[in-house]
């Protein structure tokens, strides 16, 4: 049994709704993810641009020194620890921040040109199926996106405390 047009209609409402929602989050993922990313290059610039004063007397700074890597066994692998997760942050970003795929909207242009249907029915089905092929493809697009950032938050958290934490209180 086919549904009514008024179902039709209000279960495409209810899709055109659940896909402006999915779009805008999209839309923020990106932002917070290319957000993420600058933050990160910023926090590296900020870290490395200045080194520290020459501690032993000398005008010269030693590479350890540059790079503020620490004398102590403990603090060379918090060192290595911090920098690897705020590595590990970005690369998860900019794997996240690539664009792999389209984002899928209902009714192409072309779709709209080569518009033949004269039962608003069969249109309005069509419509609904339409929704329900982009929402597939988007929601995947969308959980790409989603994983990238979470994934990348903490290791980029504790990354950046461990590196602070180094460079201007050892």
């Amino acid at each position: 049994m086919a549904a009514s047009k008024e179902v039709l209609r209000i279960a495409i409402e209810e899709q055109r709704r659940f896909h402006d929602e999915l779009t805008s989050s999209f839309r923020g993922l990106r932002l917070k993810i290319l957000t993420f990313i600058g933050g990160i290059l910023a926090l590296l610039a900020f870290l490395y641009a200045n080194p520290p004063a020459p501690t032993n007397g000398h005008t010269k700074l030693t590479t350890q020194q540059r790079l503020f890597i620490p004398h102590a066994l403990y603090g060379q692998i918090f060192y290595v620890m911090g920098f690897g997760l705020l590595i590990f942050a970005l690369a998860k970003l900019i794997h996240g921040a690539r664009p792999n795929s389209l984002w899928y909207v209902p009714f192409e242009t072309d779709d709209y040109e080569s518009l033949n249907e004269n039962d608003e029915t069969k249109y309005l089905v069509s419509l609904k199926d339409e929704y329900v092929k982009c929402m597939k493809a988007n929601k995947e697009e969308h959980a790409t996106k989603s994983n990238a950032l979470r994934d990348a938050f903490y290791p980029l958290l504790i990354g950046a405390i461990m590196l602070i934490v180094l460079r201007y209180f050892q």
